[in-house]
């Protein structure tokens, strides 16, 4: 099988009709600023092949200086890549000699200035000075900040064996003991105890003598020299995942590129069709891509939009380069009681790690199982030239579009639904209308596939003009060959069935121990058309049971047991038969089918 890749200048090419070009986002918004280091590897995707069952290929690429001990390394490590597909190489420069994939501690420059990013924060770090405090009402407040009240411990327990206060007696710690309120502490000689809900106050000495405020009411402060700047150390993530790639000693100082690929889930891209009918002339046909990114960001890379499934055992496998998510993957097999379990999820976290995402295959992979189509398509892709995409959003590609030949078609599916007893066949023999039967006649567009690209299967949007007419499957449709679209009802065709019993030979077989009736009956179905113009029905009929007789037919299958053609519970006796008709009928005229069926019944 050969994969074919296409741009959208080719594809345009090939259709013989314009499409606009989606326009690049901005570039994603980083979650954490990489650090700056020369032997840091910022990578970025370079190309994205996309399926359509929620599996992406990335390729990325990134330029560093050799470290003096040889390495260079990166915080980008693949997640849920799948076992076998992350590879890296060199491309300009010293050879790789190997990738290791590890937690080690985050290497950065001196940070920047962190400045404070609360009030609560604000006012303790300007205790001392003078400043106009605002208020939610409106009001100001001036004064020197004498401290933020914030809780303080409770106090420890009475060891074993202490003397205990007596009864009725106060002191701090029976009021602690018996009415838990917290205590808040000044920073200052003065002591207070507090109700829980003045939690979070600041307090001013103001001229008319000292002023307790709430901070959730305050709105703005205003100081000389008021100190923005956080003086206190940063918090650091103390370790992170990384990937470090050897180059070698002698290699030290050196420029070199690296591309690193690897398969993971979570980019998918659904089909969308919309078809603007003519059955007097040309119709209209455009095909877009829906892509859904829960993986990671995209920046400006070339995106592939593959038809057809790839063949990945070993999808469901993650990579041991991904660390932590392929330590939850082996204990999902191996104890899933275990990983259930909510301490789990602490004892595997690390500082530099927030608490692991959902599966992307609850968002990517569970939508529109139906337009996956898996193995029934060959490899084939679209390309688009430069698509930017930050993970969790959405995004709609223009791929093609050109005229097509629709042509107006009617079927008629008729399938009988049996009683799967006697007693219950009685019944049914009475009243033809209990059997459940799909008996209406439908209208359907025929297309013809003209171009030299395959239609992907997708969802199709049919307008007849500015008129809805349906939305129904577009299936996998080659180069050459046709595919028919359901439309609506046809309300100027009406068909017609019965059936009647011609024979019963009790204990006419002996199967699995029981013995079973063989019931006979002739049904007749009957088309009439109403349209002003000649017109051909495909005529489908299925039933359980096996057909003998169908005369004018065009193909008779009979097939094994199909538990669909049975109301209740049936062994496995019975046949399960197709038989298909082609009826031509004139302007008014009405045509009849005839057939034979033989069944068991316990």
């Amino acid at each position: 099988m050969r994969t074919c890749s296409f741009t959208i200048a080719a594809v345009i090419s090939l259709m013989g009709v314009g499409v606009d070009m989606i326009v690049a986002q901005p570039p994603p918004r980083p979650e954490d600023e990489p650090p700056q280091n020369p032997d840091y590897a910022m990578f970025s995707p370079q190309r994205v092949v996309v399926f359509k069952d929620g599996y992406a290929l990335f390729t990325k690429e990134a330029r560093a200086k050799v470290s003096p001990s040889g390495t260079v390394f990166t915080h980008d490590v693949p997640k849920s890549a799948v076992l076998g597909t992350v590879w890296a190489a060199s491309t300009a420069g010293p050879r790789l000699l190997s990738m290791t994939s590890g937690w080690q501690l985050r290497r950065e420059q001196a940070p920047g200035k962190p400045y404070h990013a609360s009030f609560t924060d604000l006012l303790r770090a300007n205790v001392g000075k003078r400043a106009l405090v605002e208020l939610n009402d409106g009001r100001t407040v001036s004064g020197t900040v004498v401290a933020v009240l914030t809780p303080a411990p409770p106090p420890p327990p009475d060891p074993p064996g202490a003397p205990q206060p007596e009864p009725g007696a106060e002191s701090a710690v029976t009021s602690a003991r018996v009415a838990p309120n917290p205590r808040f502490v000044l920073s200052g000689p003065d002591t207070t105890t507090l109700r829980p809900e003045e939690a979070q106050l600041v307090a001013l000495d103001t001229d008319s003598g000292r002023h307790v405020i709430p901070l959730a009411r305050v709105q703005g402060i205003t100081a000389a020299d008021l100190q923005i700047e956080n003086s206190q150390h940063r918090h650091q993530p103390p370790k992170v995942k990384t990937l470090t790639f050897d180059f070698g000693t002698s290699a030290a100082g050196q420029d070199v590129a690296i591309r690193l690929i690897y398969f993971t889930r979570g980019v998918r891209w659904i089909p969308t069709y919309r078809l603007g009918v003519d059955f007097d002339g040309e119709s209209s046909l455009e095909l877009q891509g829906e892509v859904i990114n829960d993986a990671e960001d995209i920046t400006s890379a070339a995106v592939d939009l593959v038809v057809g499934v790839p063949n990945f055992r070993f999808r469901e496998d993650i990579s041991p380069l991904s660390l932590e998510a392929a330590m939850r993957a082996t204990l999902s097999q191996t104890a899933p009681n275990l990983l259930s379990q909510q301490f789990l999820s602490n004892a595997f976290e690390r500082p530099a790690e927030s608490a692991p995402a959902a599966d992307p295959r609850d968002a990517a992979l569970t939508l529109a199982p139906d337009l996956i189509a898996r193995g029934s398509e060959a490899l084939f892709s679209y390309g688009v030239a430069a698509l930017s995409l930050r993970k969790g959003d959405r995004a709609v590609v223009p791929i093609w579009s050109g005229s097509v030949k629709a042509r107006r078609t009617y079927s008629y599916d008729l399938h009988v639904v049996r009683g799967s007893s006697l007693s219950d066949q009685h019944a049914a023999a009475d009243s033809p209308a209990r059997d459940r039967l799909s008996t209406r006649v439908w209208q359907s567009a025929e297309l013809v596939n003209r171009s030299r690209l395959p239609w992907t299967t997708g969802a199709c949007l049919v307008l007849d003009g500015q008129l809805p007419l349906a939305q129904e499957m577009l299936a996998y449709t080659p180069p050459g060959s046709a595919t028919l679209i359901p439309l609506t009802v046809a309300p100027d065709i009406r068909g017609t069935h019965r059936e009647q019993e011609t024979g019963r030979q009790p204990n006419a077989l002996a199967w699995g121990g029981h013995r079973f009736s063989r019931i006979t009956k002739r049904g007749e179905i009957t088309v009439t058309n109403f349209r002003p113009e000649p017109t051909t029905v495909a005529l489908k009929f299925e039933t359980g049971g096996r057909v003998t007789q169908a005369p004018e037919s065009e193909q008779i299958v009979i097939n094994d047991f199909d538990k669909g053609d049975w109301e209740g519970a049936m062994p496995a006796v019975n046949n399960h038969s197709s038989v298909q008709w082609k009826v031509a009928l004139n302007q008014g005229e009405s045509k009849t089918v005839e057939y034979t069926v033989e069944y068991y019944l316990p």
